[in-house]
């Protein structure tokens, strides 16, 4: 089975800090810093699912959207990939309360491997940092 889920870097302005997340205290990775995102739909493009996923989880939008890159990875006998975006967001963050309980811009750079991760937010953070040279 395949799975396809879709999650947001979301940027500041000028691409110094990034908007995590923390999930709420429902299901699994209880708790833990993320980036805001999803699983896709059937027959769902990529951008609609993740422009869906992030006003259900923020009631934001996106602009400056771009592709990063597509991770695959495997769960019991589902195959998953997960694509990633980086963007910005705007509106009035409102979250969900059954998904997320709370969010903090923080700087990018190594302060942020103190943080715990849901999923495999934590390399793909890093792996975009260290395309950008950040520090």
């Amino acid at each position: 089975m395949l799975i396809q889920t879709v999650n947001l870097i979301p940027l500041n302005q000028d691409k110094t800090k990034i908007l995590l997340f923390k999930r709420a205290d429902l299901g699994e990775n209880l708790n833990k810093w993320c980036l805001p995102g999803g699983t896709l739909n059937q027959f769902e493009k990529s951008q609609r699912g993740l422009e869906r996923e992030i006003y259900e989880e923020t009631g934001c939008e996106i602009s400056k959207l771009r592709f990063f890159r597509e991770y695959k990875s495997f769960m019991e006998q589902s195959e998953i990939q997960s694509k990633y975006y980086s963007g910005n967001l705007f509106g009035k963050i409102e979250l969900n309360p059954y998904e997320l309980s709370e969010h903090k811009w923080f700087k990018l750079n190594s302060c942020l491997k103190k943080l715990d991760f849901a999923f495999n937010h934590k390399e793909v953070i890093f792996n975009y940092i260290d395309s950008k040279k950040y520090y």
